[in-house]
């Protein structure tokens, strides 16, 4: 090898046809394909959420009191009524007072005919239900 001012010289990598040359090709054999274990089948979950409804039952009420059983308590019980004015109550008032008969305008607040009768529970005070003639 000769040197020059600090290099060493090499020789030439060979040729391509002079490296190949003493290769065989080799002709390409597929093998057994590659073992995949079975994977488990995929589950499908589905949530069901069942939404309870509160159950409202009408109890149908009359101008006077009735027996019924109770929503609150569950007692079979005797109704309690209440009266109170309504816009019925207030508008009769307004026509007694408009035809003049001012003397009168208080009289539909003493009938209970023209008040909304209120239903509620003996026992426990529960609202049952509004009578309105």
């Amino acid at each position: 090898m000769d040197q020059k001012e600090g290099y060493q010289y090499q020789q030439p990598p060979p040729s391509y046809e002079s490296s190949t040359g003493n290769y065989q090709q080799q002709a390409y054999t597929p093998g057994p394909p590659p073992v995949v274990p079975p994977q488990p089948a995929p589950t499908t979950t589905h949530h069901v959420t069942y939404h309870m409804q509160p159950t409202v039952v009408i109890t149908p009420v009359g101008p006077h009191p009735v027996y019924v059983t109770c929503p609150s308590c569950r007692q079979y019980t005797l109704t309690r009524m209440e009266y109170e004015p309504s816009s019925k109550t207030h508008l009769m008032a307004a026509l007694l007072c408009l035809v003049g008969c001012f003397i009168c305008a208080c009289l539909p607040y003493c009938m209970d005919s023209c008040m909304n009768g209120n239903h509620y529970c003996s026992n426990c005070g529960a609202f049952i239900g509004t009578y309105s003639n």
